[in-house]
């Protein structure tokens, strides 16, 4: 996470899984790499792993460019069988 200058506390606060991870994710690969976009997922593989409020088959994606920023959430109940 310090590669994409995701901080400490974002992670502590809302975990590894989280559209806020994923926001500074995207947004320090774009600034890092000095790319027109850059993507970014995490997500519980399982097949444990996955809590109550982050089940296994979450994930989350950002996406960023010049114009700004967007994370989606996604949850996939086959992947959890």
């Amino acid at each position: 996470m310090q590669l994409l200058g995701v901080g400490e506390e974002s992670c502590e606060r809302h975990g590894a899984v989280s559209e806020p991870v994923v926001t500074a994710m995207a947004v320090g690969a774009l600034q890092r790499a000095q790319a027109s976009f850059a993507l970014s997922i995490s997500g519980i593989a399982g097949p444990e792993g996955g809590t109550e409020q982050k089940p296994v088959g979450m994930v989350c994606i950002g996406l960023a460019d010049s114009g700004g920023v967007t994370a989606r959430t996604s949850i996939s109940p086959a992947i959890a069988r």
